[in-house]
């Protein structure tokens, strides 16, 4: 990310903890000589991070919206297991298109795409009518 980016920040937008609501057992073998563990103590934690920064190519703001979960062992309470729930935009869309927003700078397009069409924007067309 600093390659591409510069003055990079991230920002917490959502932190929850989850934890369950009953405390079943469940088979677990460093526990008491039954072999159980109770669930209770099975916690993880939502957080969602907002990462923000300039493009060194193109000097667009880029930003990124990331939700991941932490799950932490109920024996010794590290993180057993990070899982990423969504990055929006997703990375290679943002990659894409600060590389098309280059291009159309070096080519003399101007800040709109090809036939002044903006990166992300749908048009319709009609078939209708012929082109000389």
């Amino acid at each position: 990310m600093k390659t591409l980016y510069s003055d990079l920040r991230v920002e917490l937008r959502k932190l929850i903890v989850q934890a369950p609501t009953h405390a079943p057992k469940t088979p677990h073998p460093h526990k008491d000589g039954t072999g159980n563990a109770p669930r209770i103590r099975e916690k993880s934690v939502l957080i969602g991070l907002t990462v923000l920064g300039t493009a060194r190519v193109s000097g667009g703001l880029g930003e990124w919206q990331i939700d991941s979960t932490y799950s932490f062992s109920p024996v010794s309470g590290l993180i057993n297991l990070h899982a990423i729930n969504s990055i929006q935009p997703a990375p290679h869309q943002a990659a894409y298109d600060a590389l098309r927003a280059s291009l159309n700078n070096v080519f003399g397009l101007g800040s709109g795409g090809v036939g002044g069409i903006q990166p992300g924007e749908a048009r319709a067309v009609d078939s209708t009518q012929t082109r000389l």
